[in-house]
């Protein structure tokens, strides 16, 4: 079932998943403790999860998701 609402909040989702995965990598690259770099790497994970899910639910509504900007292609 399609719903363009669905979808457009699970698009919105996406887009936000994307983004802190982004900004957790970048925290993590801005820091030499260790301590520090291993908790973004869990929250990055954590996101990035929540990333595939969301795409799996758009593709199960027969839409594919689009594609992530390139790094550095804006936000």
């Amino acid at each position: 079932m399609k719903d363009d609402g669905d979808i457009a909040l699970l698009l919105g989702a996406l887009a936000l998943e994307r983004e802190a995965v982004r900004r957790y990598v970048a925290h993590g690259a801005g820091t030499s403790d260790p301590r520090l770099v291993s908790h973004w790497e869990s929250l990055r994970r954590n996101e990035a999860e929540h990333r595939d899910l969301l795409c799996a639910a758009l593709r199960a509504r027969g839409v594919e998701p689009p594609p992530e900007a390139p790094e550095g292609g804006g936000s």
